[in-house]
């Protein structure tokens, strides 16, 4: 059994690190799990059938795309949302 750090899965994959996060925040990403309080360790068996499950990776990275973008579009309106701080001695 060989556990994998999120940078050692993205140099296999050769990808980022910060691409495996948003398919975690996603949950559509290879099976991951916490190890302590804030470490996440990957299988490297897991991520070997996350990669056979998905013959076309293009696809889950267009997924990730519009993800993106829907998730800066939501963060966009909620910043709209808020009212804007007065400056200091205004």
């Amino acid at each position: 059994m060989e556990w994998l750090t999120t940078k050692q899965v993205a140099q296999y994959l050769s990808c980022s690190t910060h691409w495996l996060y948003q398919l975690a925040a996603q949950g559509v990403g290879p099976p991951r799990r916490q190890l302590g309080s804030r470490r996440w360790k990957y299988l490297r068996r897991d991520v070997d059938e996350w990669v056979l499950s998905e013959p076309d990776l293009s696809v889950v990275y267009e997924r990730t795309r519009r993800w993106r973008e829907q998730h800066a579009a939501d963060q966009s309106e909620q910043q709209q949302a808020q009212p804007k701080k007065r400056a200091r001695g205004q």
